[in-house]
């Protein structure tokens, strides 16, 4: 029998986490972009929304780091945020 916590982060179906670039200034797409969102999908039976997301901007990569509450599993996912290419996924 499962114990209730893990039950309650199984999930049946795919969740996608989305990122939506905007300027600071103005709060527009930013003007070296040629896509305004950034988007992973990530499997059944992962975590879920419960996760915890790190993130962090070099140049123009993009990094979130996806960890797992309560576990040692981690997640990379590394875009060029001006082109929304994935470039890593670990």
């Amino acid at each position: 029998m499962f114990a209730l916590t893990e039950v309650c982060r199984t999930l049946l179906f795919p969740y996608r986490c989305v990122f939506y670039l905007s300027a600071f200034k103005y709060g527009e797409p930013h003007p070296n972009i040629r896509i305004s969102t950034l988007s992973y999908t990530f499997a059944p039976g992962d975590a879920g929304p419960t996760d915890i997301l790190e993130t962090a901007i070099t140049g123009c990569r993009l990094a979130v780091l996806r960890g797992i509450p309560g576990t040692q599993l981690a997640q990379i996912v590394i875009w060029d945020w001006t082109t929304g290419q994935i470039l890593l996924v670990r």
